[in-house]
């Protein structure tokens, strides 16, 4: 799981500790010692450089130590692992923020932040981390803590040997001052090497800005106050678009004379992938742009904002002709596009970049690099003759008011000749970026990506670098290998490699284009699915516990790892594999919401058949999986099995037998199933032909068991229409319960079934009419996985949602309008399965044709119901954590009744709510005509 982060490399480490305060960091350091084993910090995991990486011990701080210890007016107290926008959040309600803004704010954690000396877009009037970090605690090589801050009156209890190393520190500084000053001038942006230009006259050193940048080469950060600001009440942002590269860096430098906050630069291929995020982007951004710039004025008063900002853009159209004001928002202001809106451009995009190309993808091997903004447009110039040199072509996106440029070559995959272009492309680069007053590094850091190339930044002050790493690890144990290094070519070691397709093992779904070895390396470790504070449901498991173990990423590194032989099938059949795939229940979000669109589900699902193959399903899986197989047998019984279901004692022992969870209240089986009960005019044998029917419906097992109702009033509501539907006979449950515990033969006869059945009315070109999410998955996303067989893409080019189909119809209906409704005030909840579809809320719409003026469509995250997985006793209390936001919601009195198209969801709604939840279908019924 940890084997990756967002560069191009790959190391396996040791293991993973998860430290819960510094007395644990300690411990694991005095470990460290005794074993000769190396120690890699990490927070979120998302360093393009390979920062986090390496063969030793991990050291996790993003699991427990991730809380905000004390704040005031000027400062706030963190450990490392809190993440920078969960941070902003807490500031926020007193008005302060967190200044250094990185794209990846919803992930990166303050530690990482502050290892590599981040910045972000607002880095031109705020500064970077450097600049921000006022005092930080840190544990040294030998387990003991130095504290550093200028305004500390004492050492604070240190050990002699920080106090020792403050003094040797002094010592080097004052006799290397004059190098120093020489071969690193000061720079607003560098995260190249270590920071030296530190004081040392007027009192004891503070090693703060040192320890900065250092990437945990130094020790291990446990602690750190940080200088927060007032957030400017008002801001006004423009998106200017302009014909050519040329003209936008000409604007840039000239908005950096400006007052501005923040200036961002896109070129033609990032402005492909901003149209591809939302429609409004879409329309807004012509094609023929060929870059643009995203300007930011903030400010105490409105109306000095707008001033600046129009001087701003005054000032461009004169350097630019080509420039066009594409949008601007102003805080405050109701405009077609807010602020936030602008600035979710680069949020959005900077991880789809994997997204461009095929055979050759753009790589993060040489985007960090900073110029003074004075050189930018030169710099460039040379930086494409460097690109042209090699045949390559690269993407280009900068915080171009401070000159730091953040290139992506597009270079092929895995083999000699990416391994020479990696060294080679970066080599002239870096060239290039040094005789233009650059660094080769303004705000990622070193990593395994840079630091071969810091002696040419730096020359003989590396030697420096070496003393100070002898000073703080004499034993090489801090993420060794990274700033200070003596390999030459620490670029191309540890590269992710192409997994050899002729030795896979066995899989079981479908894999053609593309292949599961395609697929799992798509997942570029970019971290967006570690998001717990965006407005998505990226990775319900996670929002609840944020583990690695639970993220998306991790089931993508180690479905490689299987695919590569490294992990087995019966590792994946452990406690520790089956803790892993657990954690996921096939919600499908991450898979909509990934920028890369990387189907994790369906590695999972592999992996978990895998798990099968060796020792079966675990028996609540099984059992609850085949529900359908006693369907027939407890709706003739229902009279029977009804009244045990409600037993306490009866649920107790399903809880001991089965593993269902005691607490969970039950749906009742219906007296008779659906498909027994389906109109005579429904069924196939209402015609000759059949050839009248206009759409068929799959029913699925919720409704044909439980709640038979739902499939009589979709066709209530059909007939209504003029729609004739057929209810074809034959047809089983879809088997996407059996399919989200691994059991894909079984899926696969189930699905094999259905085909058949509805295969012909497809054929036919009847729609397919569904009212279970799951189900309509199954047809249009699952079979075509399970079957060759010619009918399955015909079906799921057929299937449908039904209330996506009654809105087709939505005018006659509201004619049906009987007011039933015009007092209920409903909630309605959008099932993870049709969010994935993209069905747009039909039901809303339907419910609002017929009568509902006082519909909500709430949106409070994922039901954690997830189908079987909430039923179990063993995911019961995480089943209730996921869906604690929506069932707070339900329970605020403000809402009549729940409505939602999935029987999960519904079953998760009125669970300890008491709101009673329904299939929207029931109610929209309501307003038909009584029989």
């Amino acid at each position: 799981m940890y084997a990756t982060d967002a560069s191009l490399h790959r190391a396996v480490p040791l293991g993973v500790a998860f430290p819960f305060d510094i007395d644990d960091v300690r411990a694991i350091v005095r470990f460290a010692n005794e074993e000769d084993t190396p120690l890699i910090a990490r927070g979120a995991g998302t360093s393009t450089t390979g920062a986090a990486l390496g063969p030793g011990l991990i050291v996790d701080f993003s699991r427990h130590m991730r809380r905000m210890l004390s704040r005031d007016d000027e400062y706030v107290d963190v450990e490392p692992g809190v993440v920078l926008s969960e941070l902003n959040r807490q500031l926020r309600s007193t008005g302060h923020r967190f200044g250094p803004d990185p794209a990846n704010a919803a992930v990166t954690t303050v530690g990482g932040m502050i290892g590599v000396n981040s910045s972000g877009s607002r880095s031109i009037a705020v500064g970077d981390v450097r600049r921000h970090t006022a005092r930080t605690n840190v544990v040294l090589s030998d387990a003991e803590v130095l504290r550093t801050g200028a305004d500390r009156s004492d050492d604070g209890g240190q050990h002699h040997s920080a106090s020792g190393i403050v003094t040797r520190m002094e010592s080097l500084l004052g006799e290397r001052q004059e190098l120093i000053e020489r071969l690193q001038p000061q720079r607003e942006r560098d995260s190249c090497g270590y920071f030296l230009r530190l004081k040392t006259t007027g009192g004891p050193i503070d090693l703060t800005p040192l320890l900065v940048g250092s990437e945990g080469t130094l020790g291990l950060l446990t602690q750190a106050r940080l200088r927060i600001e007032p957030i400017p009440p008002h801001s006004a942002v423009s998106l200017v678009l302009f014909e050519s590269l040329d003209d936008a860096l000409a604007a840039a430098v000239c908005a950096a004379d400006f007052p501005i906050s923040a200036c961002d630069l896109f070129d033609r291929r990032h402005l492909s992938l901003v149209r591809e995020t939302e429609i409004q982007f879409e329309k807004l951004v012509p094609r023929a742009a060929g870059a643009a710039l995203l300007i930011e004025t903030e400010g105490e008063e409105a109306g000095d904002v707008g001033r600046r900002m129009a001087d701003v853009l005054h000032a461009i159209e004169d350097v630019a002709a080509t420039a066009d004001v594409a949008a601007q928002a102003v805080s405050g202001s109701k405009t077609a596009l807010s602020v936030d809106d602008l600035w979710s451009i680069p949020r959005k995009i900077i991880p789809r970049l994997t997204r461009l190309g095929g055979e050759r993808r753009p790589v993060p091997i040489v985007e960090d690099i900073a110029v003074p903004p004075a050189a930018l447009r030169d710099f460039v110039r040379n930086a494409q003759n460097v690109f042209q040199r090699y045949e390559v072509t690269a993407t280009m996106y900068a915080h171009a008011a401070h000159g730091q440029i953040h290139f992506r070559p597009f270079l092929p995959g895995p083999g000699p000749e990416r391994d020479r272009l990696l060294e080679a492309i970066p080599r002239d680069l870096y060239a290039v970026a040094i005789r233009h007053g650059g660094v080769i590094s303004g705000e990622h850091g070193d990593g395994l990506s840079r630091s071969a190339f810091l002696r040419t930044q730096h020359g003989e002050l590396y030697r420096v670098f070496r003393e100070v790493k002898d000073i703080f690890d004499p034993h090489n144990l801090m993420n060794p290998g990274k700033i200070v290094t003596d390999d030459p070519h620490v670029t191309i070691r540890r590269l992710r490699q192409s997994v050899d397709s002729e030795a896979l093992p066995q899989l079981q779904l479908r894999w053609s284009a593309p292949t599961a070895t395609q697929v799992a390396a798509d997942c570029n470790g970019c971290g967006n699915c570690k998001s717990r504070s965006d407005a998505g449901r990226m990775c319900p498991v996670f929002r609840a516990d944020p583990a690695e173990a639970s993220s998306p990423r991790s089931k993508a590194n180690v479905f490689e790892s299987f695919l590569r032989g490294d992990v087995t099938a019966t590792d994946l059949a452990s406690p520790a594999g089956r803790d892993l795939t657990d954690r996921c229940f096939q919600c499908l979000q991450c898979r909509s919401e990934c920028p890369a669109n990387v189907d994790i589900p369906s590695l999972v699902i592999e992996a978990k058949a895998a798990q099968i193959a060796v020792d079966g399903a675990a028996w609540p899986d099984w059992a609850l999986s085949r529900v359908h197989g006693i369907g027939d047998l407890a709706t003739a019984t229902a009279f029977l099995s009804n009244p045990l279901l409600a037993n306490s004692t009866v649920r107790w022992m399903l809880e001991r037998t089965l593993g269902i969870s005691r607490h969970r209240n039950l749906p009742r089986f219906a007296r008779r199933p659906f498909l027994r009960i389906v109109p005579r005019k429904n069924r196939e044998q209402a015609t000759k032909s059949g050839d009248d029917f206009a759409a068929a419906y799959f029913v699925d097992q919720f409704a044909n068991f439980f709640e038979p109702e739902i499939g009589l009033d979709l066709l209530r509501l059909l007939d209504a229409v003029g729609v004739r539907c057929v209810v074809p006979a034959g047809q089983t449950a879809s088997g996407s319960a059996m399919l989200a515990i691994g059991d894909i033969e079984g899926a696969r006869t189930l699905a094999d079934q259905n085909v058949r059945v509805l295969g012909p009315l497809a054929r036919r070109g009847l729609p397919i009419i569904c009212t279970e999410p799951s189900a309509l998955i199954s047809l249009k996303e699952e079979y075509p996985r399970l079957l060759d067989h010619p009918d399955v893409a015909v079906i799921a080019k057929h299937a449908v949602d039904a209330g996506v189909f009654l809105r087709e119809y939505g005018d006659q209906l509201s004619r049906l309008n009987s007011d039933s409704l015009l007092d209920t005030t409903i909630a309605h909840h959008e099932p993870c399965h049709s969010r994935t579809l993209q069905t747009q809320r039909p039901y809303v719409d339907l419910l609002r044709y017929l009568g509902s003026n006082k519909v909500e469509a709430i949106d409070e995250g994922c039901s954690g119901m997830a189908g079987t997985y909430g039923l179990t006793a063993r995911n019961y209390d995480s089943s209730l954590a996921i869906g604690r936001p929506l069932i707070q919601r339900l329970k605020s009195g403000a809402f009549d009744v729940g409505t939602s198209e999935c029987s999960a969801c519904r079953m998760q709604m009125g669970h300890r709510s008491g709101l009673k939840a329904v299939h929207p279908i029931r109610l929209l019924a309501r307003s038909l005509p009584s029989r």
